[in-house]
């Protein structure tokens, strides 16, 4: 388990969607169909992190949590690999 579900204990099902795109992936947590946190995470490390106003009613520390601590230096395969 990657962090992203086991980090949202609560009465409610999270989901997590990794999408692969030309210079970066984004891997989004949902509940139903809303996206709560998103984030960019860049060929270079660099890492965006998107909350929607949805994730006001939720506690998405942890989210933010397990995305800032991925190693920085990880290749397209390693982070796929991580968030499966």
């Amino acid at each position: 388990m990657h962090g992203l579900d086991a980090s949202s204990l609560m009465l409610t099902n999270i989901s997590v969607r990794q999408q692969h795109r030309t210079e970066d992936y984004r891997v989004e947590s949902l509940t139903y169909s809303s996206v709560l946190v998103s984030a960019d995470i860049f060929n270079n490390g660099r890492v965006e992190l998107f909350e929607s106003s949805a994730a006001g009613l939720v506690n998405t520390s942890g989210s933010a949590q397990s995305l800032y601590q991925l190693p920085r230096s990880l290749s397209h395969n390693e982070l796929a690999e991580r968030m499966r």
